[in-house]
């Protein structure tokens, strides 16, 4: 049998993503990952579902940001990503109230306008 080698990070649960913080370059907490959508044709993690902004929770934004705009920092203990805040504030937005039946199918082209030129790929190609 051949060896597998331990990934760094080991893979975890999804739910175990809940929380996690965002990071800009700089170590600055953009906001905090809620939840994933994953692609189910491929099983790719297209998007971090990242909660932004408000005061204790009123007032927050929900911002798919594509995983592949994303790398896990062992040492800072979160995704850092080289989106700024401004990156973030001007991205499509989801209600959180729609975030239990959401689908890209919509929002995915704008998604792709806002995140293309900063690095993304789309996650079905």
């Amino acid at each position: 049998m051949a060896q597998i080698p331990d990934p760094e990070p080991p893979e975890v649960p999804a739910g175990g993503l809940r929380n996690t913080p965002l990071l800009d370059p700089d170590g600055a907490r953009l906001g905090d990952v809620v939840d994933v959508a994953v692609y189910a044709p491929t099983g790719a993690v297209a998007y971090a579902l990242v909660a932004c902004g408000g005061v204790l929770g009123v007032g927050r934004k929900h911002r798919p940001v594509p995983f592949d705009l994303m790398r896990f920092d062992t040492d800072r203990n979160g995704f850092v990503t080289p989106l700024r805040r401004e990156d973030l504030i001007l991205a499509p937005e989801i209600e959180a109230g729609d975030l239990r039946d959401w689908t890209d199918a919509a929002l995915r082209p704008r998604l792709y306008d806002h995140y293309g030129p900063l690095g993304a790929r789309p996650f079905w190609l």
